[in-house]
């Protein structure tokens, strides 16, 4: 994945890392359960942010500038909530040892990848099906941000909370 930018701040001494994104396709994986399979995928620019082992992910509009008032979208991808919150099931977040918060991000975006999408978190993830919009992207060689549905957070209020 190509970064755009590693953003960082502490609060009470529990590190927040962001890392905002662009990749044209990325291989992910699908339960069976859901129709989808698995096979590169293109994606929207994504930021992901991490509060201990939370970890929360929201996609960027491409054409949208990066400044403190950018809306986020709903990250179109399984098994994130309507918050940005991702259940990353029974993947490994332990990133005790890593001493850069570019290296933690990189094992976070790695885990989160290599996870298994099994399941939507709710109805809002795109303007459509995402088991369709999801098959209609199949190896297509970028992502179509008009399916995007806003989240009505900015990327400033995300550092807020």
């Amino acid at each position: 994945m190509e970064r755009i930018a590693v953003l960082q701040a502490t609060d009470h001494f529990l590190p927040k890392f962001a890392i905002i994104g662009h990749t044209k396709q990325r291989m992910l994986y699908f339960d069976t359960k859901t129709g989808i399979p698995s096979g590169k995928y293109p994606l929207p620019k994504l930021i992901f942010k991490l509060e201990g082992n939370a970890l929360k992910v929201f996609a960027l509009n491409r054409k949208d500038s990066i400044t403190d008032g950018t809306p986020l979208y709903h990250a179109p991808l399984l098994n994130i909530g309507r918050q940005g919150n991702v259940c990353m099931g029974n993947a490994s977040m332990d990133y005790d040892g890593f001493d850069y918060y570019e290296d933690v991000m990189g094992f976070v975006e790695q885990q989160f990848f290599r996870s298994v999408f099994t399941e939507t978190h709710h109805t809002r993830l795109v303007d459509g099906n995402i088991v369709n919009v999801m098959k209609q992207n199949f190896g297509k060689p970028s992502f179509n941000d008009r399916v995007l549905i806003v989240n009505k957070m900015t990327l400033n209020e995300l550092y807020e909370n």
